[in-house]
């Protein structure tokens, strides 16, 4: 059985909601002592409405964090055809939970990498040790390597994986600048025919405008994912085989 430890996203965002979860039912259950009538009844109305509210979009981030993201990132793996000795390149793996899940659907001779700069206001325990302890559990420690780097320079040669994905990292970076340069980046490590894949909050998902007017792309799609909080949408980008450039 795996011993591996994995954190959650936005851990500032869960603690907050589950606090003011709290806090609603505790006004709730104050208010029974101290006012009677109507006014207890508006009071603790609204109390457990606001526990209820809260405390389930903590429970459904929490899920997202712990199971969503993980069977949602497998089917897209899944389905995106790659070959056993696939090259991946995973973009802000955290403390490895996805990268788990490309050693096991990828069982082959294939590098798997990821970068990431490992903060914890990003997800909970983020820490490149705890990353690569929970590797070990896994039974990965020999296939994945570990890189401390930023996204908008990539220290990889051009053409050098046969997928690159990034699941909740890309919108963490704030910067739309900073955004683009990283899918530039990504693009440029891209070999001809490869996959782009990226899973992201869907209020901040401008991925897929961008990508469509990069001439390495021949196809750039989104879609929407269902049961998961928060909103989440899926971009799927193939890059050509062949980069024709138009001349004048």
């Amino acid at each position: 059985m795996s011993m591996s430890r994995y954190g959650i996203d936005a851990p500032g965002t869960v603690r907050r909601l589950s606090a003011q979860a709290l806090a609603g039912l505790v006004v709730g259950a104050v208010t029974l002592g101290v006012f009677d009538g109507l006014v207890a009844f508006a009071i603790e109305a609204f109390a457990l409405a606001y526990a209820v509210v809260t405390g389930s979009e903590a429970a459904l981030r929490f899920y997202t964090s712990t199971r969503g993201k993980e069977k949602l990132f497998a089917a897209e793996i899944a389905a995106a055809g790659l070959s056993a000795d696939a090259d991946v390149l995973d973009l802000g793996p955290g403390t490895g939970q996805l990268l788990a899940v490309l050693g096991r659907r990828l069982p082959g001779k294939g590098r798997i990498v990821g970068i990431d700069l490992w903060r914890q206001v990003d997800q909970s325990g983020n820490a490149l040790r705890t990353t690569e302890a929970n590797m070990r559990a896994e039974g990965l420690a020999e296939r994945v390597e570990l890189v401390t780097g930023d996204f908008q320079q990539l220290p990889f040669p051009d053409a050098s994986f046969d997928l690159v994905s990034a699941t909740l990292a890309i919108h963490n970076l704030g910067d739309r600048e900073a955004q683009i340069r990283t899918l530039r980046e990504a693009a440029r490590v891209l070999r001809p025919g490869g996959r782009l894949l990226i899973i992201d909050i869907s209020s901040m998902l401008g991925y897929a405008g961008v990508l469509e007017h990069f001439p390495e792309f021949e196809s750039v799609e989104i879609a929407p994912a269902r049961g998961l909080y928060p909103r989440l949408s899926v971009v799927r980008a193939q890059r050509r085989k062949t980069l024709h450039l138009v001349t004048n």
